[in-house]
């Protein structure tokens, strides 16, 4: 008798399953499914009152598996790779050896579209080390954006597509021209300054859609995504 062959997503889903039984054994089950949430983009344990709650203080954005997931994975693991000395890992195969831990990332999250998208810009930017070629991040998303209504064209209802694609279009787009506003510049740390001013830029992005998509809005929103997105 032939073994039961199952899908990428039924082993992604197993995966997830495992990662629930984890939170809620070592957390109450509240605690337990935020973090799944966040972490995997799972929001199937959320109750609705969390859910609104989220919604209404803008934070719908985080609970997207997408591109902070991947520089949290990526950056710490491309500086641990960079004290590598040796001749034969050069830079473009520095590059090389993360992708492997971002794809997985994504198989764990169920490829959801957020996740995709940031994973196929973080391919992008590969690419460009790879070939010496200077990375467009506004052309990448471009292209995430083609290749995934290539894939599903109803992913443009999917309301974590439209947060990830937005809070991304608002960190290339508004974040720029925040940074050479003197209000702005005058602020001391550079790395608080940036963390400020993108979490300010995201919402002022993410704001419109926000109120499209749940009919409502809170201002206090703003002040929590500047604390919250960095």
């Amino acid at each position: 008798i032939a073994g039961k062959r199952h899908s990428v997503q039924y082993y992604s889903s197993e995966i997830r399953e495992c990662i629930k039984n984890i939170l809620i054994k070592n957390s109450d089950e509240g605690t337990a499914s935020v973090c799944m949430s966040i972490m995997t983009g799972d929001s199937g344990m959320l109750e609705s009152e969390t859910k609104t709650s989220f919604q209404k203080a803008g934070l719908s954005h985080l609970m997207a598996v997408s591109g902070a997931h991947v520089a949290y994975i990526a950056e710490p693991l491309k500086k641990i790779i960079s004290k590598i000395k040796t001749r034969r890992l050069g830079i473009r195969l520095k590059s090389i050896i993360v992708l492997p831990f971002v794809l997985l990332l994504a198989f764990v999250s169920g490829f959801s579209p957020s996740i995709l998208r940031a994973s196929l810009m973080y391919i992008c930017m590969i690419l460009a080390v790879v070939f010496g070629r200077r990375y467009d991040p506004l052309n990448s998303l471009g292209f995430a954006g083609i290749i995934l209504m290539i894939i599903n064209p109803c992913y443009v209802f999917d309301t974590g597509f439209i947060l990830s694609f937005g809070a991304c279009m608002c960190l290339y787009i508004v974040l720029p021209v925040l940074k050479n506003i003197k209000l702005f510049s005058a602020l001391p740390c550079k790395n608080l300054k940036e963390g400020l001013l993108s979490g300010f830029a995201v919402s002022l992005g993410i704001t419109p859609i926000v109120i499209n998509m749940f009919n409502g809005f809170s201002f206090i929103s703003i002040l929590v995504n500047i604390i919250a997105s960095p």
